[in-house]
């Protein structure tokens, strides 16, 4: 029970990459240290962020391409192969899980 505790207020969480949508700045197999939202406040262009798609629940990371006062427009760097904003709108900004700080191949 405390671990799970620990598991859900840490500040980071590792994922590692899976699909070619974010490549070649993320590529598939590679890990990344997320910075979870409520650590922070503040979103800036080019952050590389990860949430849910709004109707799969699949998660996803992506790059902020465009911001508005309470929501993003997310998409991923390979856009011939990545589901992202051009499909499924703009995100708010309080359903993005966090922000990628950190990756290692």
């Amino acid at each position: 029970m405390f671990s799970s505790f620990l598991l859900k207020f840490f500040p980071f969480q590792a994922f590692r990459i899976k699909g070619e949508s974010m490549s070649p700045v993320l590529r598939e197999g590679e890990k990344v240290l997320l910075q979870k939202q409520w650590f922070f406040v503040w979103f800036h262009l080019n952050d590389i962020v990860a949430f849910f798609h709004p109707n799969t629940r699949q998660f996803l990371i992506k790059k902020i391409e465009k911001l508005e006062k309470d929501k993003v427009w997310v998409v991923g760097i390979n856009k011939e192969n990545s589901t992202d904003s051009r499909d499924f709108g703009w995100i708010k900004k309080k359903d993005i899980i966090g922000r990628v700080i950190f990756q290692k191949s």
